[in-house]
């Protein structure tokens, strides 16, 4: 059985909407002025948060203190992690003092792995 051109790529485009709309990443403010992340943190979601944690840092005035909430994260993986690095330099290069909150114990085990986890996670 053959299946028209443009129906294997409508399948396939209606498979990314689906997948898209299912994982839309979302990077909330609160009423306490915290950002709270309410996606994965994953190769597929780092594309839309970066874009949205850069709005969120682009509005912050400089010396000003940020939180990102990532309480609501369930899932992690290194291109995640990148992210969070990639918005600690962008909010020093602006002069802005950037926290992460609610990470979860899989986070911190990747960041320890990958290192970088006295960057996300204060010391004390």
């Amino acid at each position: 059985r053959r299946t028209h051109p443009a129906a294997r790529e409508a399948g396939r485009a209606f498979g990314r909407q689906e997948l898209t709309e299912r994982h839309a990443p979302m990077l909330k403010l609160e009423a306490d002025g915290r950002y709270r992340l309410e996606s994965e943190l994953t190769f597929g979601t780092v594309t839309g948060l970066r874009r949205q944690g850069l709005l969120a840092l682009a509005a912050s005035a400089p010396s000003t203190g940020l939180v990102f909430d990532l309480a609501a994260v369930h899932q992690v993986d290194s291109a995640g992690l990148a992210l969070l690095v990639d918005w600690l330099a962008v909010a020093r290069a602006r002069g802005l003092q950037l926290r992460f909150t609610g990470l979860s114990p899989e986070m911190r085990a990747l960041a320890r792995l990958s290192d970088v986890e006295g960057m996300l996670v204060p010391a004390g």
